[in-house]
């Protein structure tokens, strides 16, 4: 799918992620150089601490989140994601569902919140000691140079969710094609040039 996208794709929308993954971005780091602006519509957030993906449990509604900084991507998304040496924008969406049980919502979080899982929220990312461990291990990741802005936003899902035997076993290294894209691209022959994209500034 990615094969027939031009070089000059500078901004990417993806959109029904059911089941995200780390490895459906390294197509796009791989053929799209010349990427500034990546938007990824999810129903599940990605949890880069137990390595799964599920909607959201949060004892209270989140808000939008972003990061100025360069942080605020999935532990592996940044891995795959940094040899876009022109990314500088990525926009993410996850589906959540209420659940008092859960005792911590992203508002009470002294780190950053990064795509973690209700469950690896709660239990580890109100340790202090393994907030810092966690933090160190971000930081030695590779990250896309250029990146200076990463968005999160919320919405509410009010389906149950798919049980265990519905979720697929191996999601890391499982290819998901079932998904539908726009792009933008530049209509120079170099990247320096303006285009549709959001913070396309070199």
């Amino acid at each position: 799918m990615f094969e027939e996208l031009p070089l000059t794709v500078v901004e990417l929308e993806l959109r029904y992620l059911e089941w995200p993954s780390p490895q459906q971005l390294v197509p796009a780091a791989t053929l799209l150089p010349n990427l500034r602006v990546l938007d990824m519509h999810q129903e599940h957030a990605w949890c880069s601490l137990c390595n799964t993906c599920n909607v959201l449990r949060l004892k209270d509604d989140p808000v939008s989140i972003t990061y100025t900084n360069g942080d605020g991507l999935p532990k592996l998304y940044n891995r795959y994601l940094a040899p876009l040496s022109h990314l500088r924008t990525v926009r993410l969406s996850a589906a959540y569902t209420l659940d008092l049980s859960v005792g911590v919502g992203l508002q009470d979080l002294k780190t950053p919140w990064r795509g973690e899982c209700g469950e690896c929220t709660s239990l580890h990312l109100t340790d202090e000691t393994f907030v810092s461990d966690w933090e160190a291990k971000n930081k030695e990741e590779p990250h896309p140079p250029s990146l200076c802005e990463v968005t999160w936003t919320f919405a509410l899902d009010q389906e149950e969710e798919s049980s265990d035997s519905e979720r697929p076993r191996d999601i890391e290294n499982e290819y998901e094609d079932d998904f539908w894209m726009e792009v933008d691209h530049d209509d120079s022959d170099n990247d320096s040039g303006d285009s549709g994209a959001s913070g396309d500034e070199n």
